[in-house]
């Protein structure tokens, strides 16, 4: 991987991360929340393709399973 797409893929994660946590709205009849990271990921594999994508989730499963 390039040093620009990693840079790329370490930008949309903190993308993803800051719309999760500050965009959170509580839906109380259902107990449940809805948030914006959703709409940062499908950016994310919109603007860069399967590869930035790919590389983050094998990563997290990584990190998981440690």
């Amino acid at each position: 991987m390039k040093p620009r797409d990693l840079a790329r893929s370490g930008l949309m994660m903190a993308l993803v991360f800051v719309t999760t946590r500050a965009f959170v709205l509580p839906i109380p009849q259902t107990k449940g929340f809805f948030n914006l990271g959703e709409a940062a990921i499908y950016l994310a594999a919109v603007l860069f393709g399967p590869a930035v994508g790919v590389t983050r989730a094998t990563t997290i499963e990584d990190a998981i399973q440690l």
